[in-house]
């Protein structure tokens, strides 16, 4: 991909949130550019309220459309061969597109985020297993 490319890490701005969603928080050479993240938003707007999810999930799904059409491609140079693995890229972004379609709130490569709006618990219990 060529353009733009931005991520500051203020979970608090929307396009930031949907990067790090999709684990896109370094740039690489597939990254979706930052008119492409704007698009996705546009679209998932509700009253002027972007829903940040679910652009991230468009975007994941779109990202593993393009990753599936270059699925096991094979290079070969004499003796040797390699085989990308886009396939297994494909698979795990329709696996974060559907937890965050879900309402998931960890994305499947960025690494958890925690919703802290559950409060947490922790009990041992040693004699409640027959």
């Amino acid at each position: 991909m060529s353009g733009p490319w931005n991520y500051g890490g203020d979970l608090n701005n929307p396009a930031d949130l949907v990067r790090y969603l999709i684990g896109d928080t370094t740039q690489a050479k597939h990254s979706p550019t930052d008119t492409e993240i704007e698009y996705w938003m546009t679209v998932n707007t509700t009253d002027g309220t972007i829903d940040a999810y679910k652009a991230a999930a468009q975007v994941a799904r779109h990202l593993a459309t393009r990753f599936r059409t270059l699925a096991n491609s094979q290079v070969k140079i004499g003796d040797m061969s390699l085989t990308n693995n886009y396939g297994t890229l494909a698979d795990q972004y329709i696996d974060t597109a559907d937890r965050l379609d879900g309402g998931a709130n960890a994305g499947g490569l960025g690494g958890p985020r925690w919703d802290t709006s559950v409060a947490g618990s922790f009990s041992m219990g040693l004699m409640d297993h027959p």
